[in-house]
């Protein structure tokens, strides 16, 4: 696990050709740069002049780092203007200026716009450090927080906070780390304490566990020799394997125990258990395998590798759990004060199947009016809890500031690698700009157009003058081969970029002689996000099919009999329409952890089913077979909520949102298959069953 990479980045998920991807690596070739890392200061109680003098010194330290290519701040923030005459040459005068000790700050800075709402809020309380950082260096995101750590705490008494792509990783990363080896263990806790109240027996409820945990061996191993990496998905692979293959020791020492009290030899009682739930078990773990193989068809590597590696974990799981529970198992009698009591329970729980039946009716009938309501809208900050320091400062950033992603907006010439612009070219790609920055979602931009209105300067002339500063801003705007604007939005979203972009595209259309001339490139890490959304969104319904299909005929082979294959589906089609409605009615969006519960939830419900109509077929009787699994079934809905109840704690809002759903669903597709089904099936007469079941 040492040598194993932990991805944090949206990239994980994105094909290396995704167009917002060679955007942003388009822009980093021309500039050397495409990552921003934002530091927020608030001045508090200190003065003007001593939060001036703290910025000053973090600003030259920062620079110091060898990552960091340059840093705009209002300690470089400067006042151009033409030197006197007929001469193009242009004058900075900085914004900052010390003199005996003390700094002041030109107030003339408040109506510049290239600063004002940029690198200090309006009323001088906030101060923004925008640090580039060079694209050719490959530095971890958790280096960079601590390198910012150690320069600033040491520094200033104001407060902080950091911003940017590089962040939001970290604060990925600081999660994969606990979701990696924290939560397996706890999960393991949670199964073991309530296995145990189901078997009433410490070492066979341990005993559940070896199969799942060797399991996650094996494919953490395979994991490594392949090369795969951890991410905010594949993070969840081990704990998905322990919270599934449990349920199969669980079903086989349950059936081991109601053997082992009619006094069978242990042969005897290893032939009988392994004929009773080797096929079950088995087969469930089949379809269980192909609810999570649909995600080997969507075109995404987080996806796939989830698929594949929770797919081998769970079929190692029930190897293991055939194979090698027999040989550890020692089993006295349950008393029978206790097999009473869990009668008792079963009683008390059935007594409500009816009412689930006729609900469930009723909530289908809805479904339609509700599910037309799921949110599609996420973006990098959608991973976070409201109290974490990421989105605390976002809300700051976005309230002081009016924004809080940005775009870069690139233009190449065609003819030539060496930028330049004619006078032509320039007002038409001012109209261009002009009319990019009249959408509602852009707040704020900046060009060389800025430093062209201040200097009253014509931009063909500007940029020749430009090239040969020093100012950060200027360095910013403008490449040998590129120049490049900045536009400001203060939405996030999928759904806001797609929009952006969408509009931007289209007044690039009205200007079809600047397309002939130039390459126009936008790149967000907001477009990474809505291009990731439109993926995950795109493939929910090619892997719900497939997941469908997978499991349908694998169910057909089970029982061998097609009406009996559509009935078993009926739990997990009640089941993955609940978890939608619940969606609709939460307001969690559709998203990269929620987009793949749906398969989940088929491959885990229909191990319930498929206990239960075996047991339907072989007893001949709905309520023969409920009396028969529905304890087992009982025992691991509630140990799978217990653990997926534990994600409840989880630093990420992405494994809140699984956590609730998991455990709504489930409790669903529990009820599904010991109410639903056994009310459904009542009437019906069972067809006779293959020689094998």
């Amino acid at each position: 696990m040492m040598n194993m990479y932990f991805d944090s980045s949206p990239t994980a998920y994105l094909d290396p050709e995704d167009p917002s991807l060679k955007s942003f690596q388009k822009v980093a070739n021309s500039f050397g740069d495409a990552t921003t890392i934002i530091l927020l200061f608030e001045r508090d109680s200190l003065s003007l002049s001593e939060a001036l003098a703290d910025i000053d010194q973090i600003t030259q330290e920062i620079q110091k780092v060898d990552y960091v290519t340059h840093i705009e701040s209002i300690m470089n923030a400067t006042r151009m203007s033409r030197s006197p005459g007929l001469s193009l040459t242009v004058q900075s005068d900085p914004y900052v200026t010390k003199e005996d000790g003390q700094y002041f700050l030109d107030d003339r800075i408040f109506l510049d716009s290239l600063y004002s709402g940029t690198l200090i809020s309006k009323d001088g309380s906030l101060f923004f450090l925008m640090i580039r950082k060079d694209d050719s260096k490959q530095i971890e995101p958790q280096q960079i927080v601590q390198d910012l750590k150690d320069i600033v705490h040491p520094m200033t008494q104001m407060s902080f906070s950091i911003l940017g792509e590089q962040i939001v990783n970290y604060e990925i990363f600081q999660s994969l780390n606990v979701m990696t080896f924290t939560y397996p263990p706890l999960i393991l806790l949670i199964i073991l304490v309530l296995y145990f109240w189901k078997l009433r027996n410490l070492y066979l409820s341990f005993l559940t566990l070896i199969p799942p945990v060797l399991g996650s061996i094996w494919v953490l191993f395979l994991m490594l020799l392949t090369g795969r990496n951890m991410n905010s998905l594949t993070v969840m692979i081990p704990s998905f394997i322990l919270i599934v293959g449990t349920a199969y020791g669980m079903h086989f020492l349950t059936r081991w125990v109601e053997n082992a009290s009619n006094g069978l030899s242990h042969t005897s009682l290893v032939k009988m258990t392994r004929k009773d739930e080797m096929i079950p078990i088995y087969f469930s773990a089949l379809t269980t395998t192909a609810g999570f193989s649909s995600y080997i068809f969507i075109n995404s590597q987080a996806f796939r590798d989830m698929g594949i590696f929770v797919s081998l974990g769970i079929l190692f799981s029930a190897v293991f759990t055939i194979g090698l529970l027999p040989n550890l198992a020692n089993i006295p009698k349950i008393p029978q004060s206790i097999a009473l009591k869990e009668k008792r329970v079963l009683r008390t729980f059935l007594r409500y199947k009816r009412l689930f039946f006729w609900a469930t009716i009723f909530v289908l009938v809805l479904s339609p009016f509700l599910i037309a309501r799921i949110p599609l809208q996420v973006d990098q900050y959608v991973f976070f809890r409201k109290s974490s320091p990421t989105m605390q400062a976002s809300r700051k950033m976005r309230e002081s500031f009016g924004w809080i992603t940005n775009y870069t907006f690139m233009v190449e010439r065609k003819d030539s690698s060496f930028f330049y612009l004619t006078s032509e070219e320039a007002q038409e790609l001012k109209l261009l700009l002009d009319e990019i920055a009249q959408f509602p979602k852009i707040a704020h931009t900046q060009s060389i157009w800025d430093i062209s209105d201040r200097l009253n300067l014509p931009v063909p002339l500007l940029i020749g003058g430009l090239r040969v500063s020093a100012d950060p801003m200027a360095q910013s705007l403008l490449a040998s081969d590129a120049m490049r604007v900045m536009l400001m939005s203060s939405e996030s979203d999928s759904i806001s970029a797609s929009l952006t972009q969408t509009y931007i595209l289209e007044k690039i259309a009205e200007h079809p002689s600047l397309s002939e001339t130039f390459t126009f490139t936008l790149a967000s890490a907001a477009l990474i996000w809505s291009n990731l959304n439109a993926t995950v969104v795109e493939n929910q319904i090619q892997s719900l099919v497939i997941a469908f299909a997978l499991i349908l005929i694998l169910l057909i082979i089970i029982f061998r009999n097609l009406k009996i294959a559509f009935l078993s589906t009926i739990p997990i089609l009640i089941t993955v329409l609940f978890n939608f409605l619940f969606m609709s009615l939460l307001q969690i969006p559709l998203q990269i952890s929620t987009a793949m519960i749906s398969g989940m939830l088929m491959g885990l419900i229909i191990d319930y089913s498929i206990h239960y109509m075996v047991w339907w077929r072989r007893e001949k009787d709905a309520e023969k077979a409920l009396a028969r699994t529905s304890t087992p079934i009982l025992a691991n809905s509630l140990a799978l909520m217990g653990s997926f109840a534990l994600l409840l704690t989880a630093p990420l809002l992405l494994y809140v949102h699984v956590s609730i759903l998991m455990i709504l669903s489930i409790a669903v597709g529990m009820g599904a298959t010991l109410w639903f089904m056994p009310a459904m099936l009542h009437q019906k007469s069972v067809p006779s069953k293959p020689k094998n079941q």
